[in-house]
């Protein structure tokens, strides 16, 4: 009797955390305007109308930085100079109209980047960034996986502009 119980009981939760909306719920489509409830005393609504979600983005390096190495030298600029999918964890919220917009968010984004005229062509990089304005102004640090051919540091700082593969 006891291991029905526990089975029911982990039924029970299971059924329980599917039916929540959480971070992945909304990854791939858009979160659905919130209907206003009839009965809703003063025009509350139902569902929430802000939450942390988890999107794809796309984004290319507006402008880069790279300080010198160890030994010397001057900081590199770049200017639109890689490309790469991101990884989103935005805060969302509901405009009255029923649009989406990410008011701000974390990335973590996958790019090949570089100059073409002083690097191989393209290294991969990494960067962690933060965002706000819909994700279009995404600003952070970047590490390139491959080592500089020039001997500048793996480090850099970036802005970017980004673009949300699927509308919010």
């Amino acid at each position: 009797m006891k291991w029905f119980a526990i089975l029911c009981l982990l039924v029970f939760v299971g059924a329980l955390a599917q039916s929540q909306e959480g971070p992945w719920s909304h990854f791939w489509h858009p979160r659905p305007p919130i209907v206003k409830s009839e009965t809703a005393m003063f025009g509350a609504s139902a569902a929430p109308s802000a939450m942390w979600l988890f999107k794809p983005t796309f984004s290319l390096i507006a402008a880069s930085f790279v300080p010198p190495s160890s030994s010397g030298g001057t900081w590199t600029k770049g200017i639109f100079n890689g490309a790469g999918p991101a990884l989103t964890y935005e805060y969302d919220t509901q405009q009255v109209d029923g649009t989406n917009y990410a008011e701000y968010s974390a990335s973590l984004g996958f790019y090949l980047a570089g100059a073409t005229n002083t690097d191989p062509n393209f290294q991969p990089a990494i960067a962690l960034m933060g965002g706000a304005l819909n994700n279009i102004i995404n600003v952070g640090v970047g590490v390139h996986l491959s080592t500089p051919v020039t001997g500048a540091s793996r480090f850099f700082l970036l802005a970017s502009l980004g673009v949300n593969l699927f509308e919010n």
